[in-house]
């Protein structure tokens, strides 16, 4: 049968949350994960901001069997919301700081570094950035993140890459990019 193995499902988180610049102060945050095909539904832990908006949340992991099974895609749905008590609120209201699938049972280096520095602002509008993993066990892989937050340097750095792959077929050097393995 399959051994056990460490799942990391979120890597630490740290960040602010703003308005238009300003700190948002006791606002509860809702982190989310499912293990898909694993976890039954989504599982939740909370946090608070404190009197700057700062807030983090651990790191989480698990014991899985499943992890070791080589005929599994692992996919792990990442999400970070602001929790909401109005039973009214639908999914589409929800404002999502962070809403992302991170493959395999290892954290992805591109999104320790993006949680690391989880600065948003909710006057900002939700985007999605691409993110080309270049290091995934079967090739490059494209990662959406979603989120209120931004990440100037990794978006810029984000687009060279697509650039690339589209008119050449495929990444340069990641040095070309500024970056190594994921990490700027």
């Amino acid at each position: 049968m399959f051994k056990k193995q460490t799942v990391e499902l979120f890597p630490p988180v740290s960040g602010q949350l703003t308005e238009n610049g300003k700190p948002l102060v006791g606002v509860r945050l809702k982190r989310s994960y499912e293990f898909i095909d694993i976890t039954d539904g989504e599982i939740h832990d909370y946090t608070t901001t404190d009197n700057e908006g700062r807030f983090s949340f651990p790191e989480l992991t698990m014991q899985s069997r499943h992890a070791d099974n080589p005929s599994r895609t692992n996919v792990i749905w990442q999400g970070i919301r602001i929790d909401s008590k109005d039973p009214n609120q639908t999914e589409e209201d929800e404002v999502y700081l962070w809403d992302a699938n991170s493959r395999g049972v290892k954290h992805v280096s591109y999104f320790t570094e993006m949680l690391s520095d989880l600065n948003c602002d909710l006057s900002a509008e939700e985007e999605t950035i691409y993110i080309i993993h270049s290091d995934y066990p079967t090739g490059v892989v494209t990662l959406p993140v979603t989120s209120v937050c931004r990440w100037p340097i990794r978006a810029e750095i984000e687009k060279k890459k697509a650039a690339d792959i589209e008119e050449l077929g495929e990444l340069q050097n990641l040095d070309k990019y500024g970056d190594i393995n994921g990490l700027i």
